[in-house]
């Protein structure tokens, strides 16, 4: 059975290759990464996802101090110089501006633009240690399923040991069948919660390279 799907498998990779063989030279499963939660989330707080939307929000602080700016009465100071025939005018001039009703509005725009964009960074953030939490969570229970079958494998019978017992008299066909099937179905299982182990390890460890 363990030859069937090694065979299946080599014909998957021909088809996905066009016929280009591959040459496997490692058979094990490298050891799961240690993976530390709080680590994690807060390389994910200072990667690409997060500095967009930090960005943003700076972007929209600046055009709301702009705004501010410009929202501001404006003085303006001079000297000035003028004559006429027979007669001269020198002095100072004082003025201000006060700000169009136009300006305000801009200045409650570029507030709101700017509140708007802290919240879009808050939930970004939120979502990402959500979803961090929740592919360890799922982590955690794949690798407590593999402990709890390689002990499984580790206590059961062995196909050499069952051969010989069935060599021996000592357990039927029937029982030989059933307890191979058995063993190779769970180490067909063990190899899926592995992948699927690894898989989810690489998506999480993704933010480090």
């Amino acid at each position: 059975m363990l030859y069937m799907l090694y065979r299946m498998c080599i014909l998957a990779l021909l088809q996905m290759t066009g016929g280009q063989e591959i040459e496997v030279r490692d058979t094990l499963f490298p050891k799961s990464a240690l993976i530390l939660a709080d680590s994690l989330i807060a390389n994910y707080r200072r990667g690409p996802g997060a500095q967009l939307h930090q960005q943003d929000r700076n972007e929209k602080e600046r055009e709301t101090s702009l705004a501010r700016s410009e929202h501001l009465p404006k003085i303006s100071a001079g000297y000035f110089s003028e004559a006429i025939p027979a007669e001269a005018f020198r002095g100072f001039t004082l003025g201000i501006s006060v700000p169009l009703w136009e300006n305000t509005q801009t200045v409650k725009t570029a507030q709101s633009a700017l509140i708007q964009s802290e919240a879009e960074l808050d939930l970004y953030l939120y979502e990402q240690e959500r979803m961090i939490r929740q592919k360890l969570n799922k982590l955690g229970n794949l690798q407590r399923r593999i402990e709890k079958l390689e002990e499984a494998l580790g206590l059961a019978n062995s196909l050499n040991l069952l051969t010989s017992y069935l060599e021996s008299g000592e357990i039927s066909l029937s029982e030989y069948f059933y307890n191979s099937d058995f063993y190779f179905r769970n180490q067909q299982l063990l190899l899926r919660y592995k992948m699927e182990s690894l898989a989810l390890e690489a998506d999480l460890l993704k933010i480090y390279y």
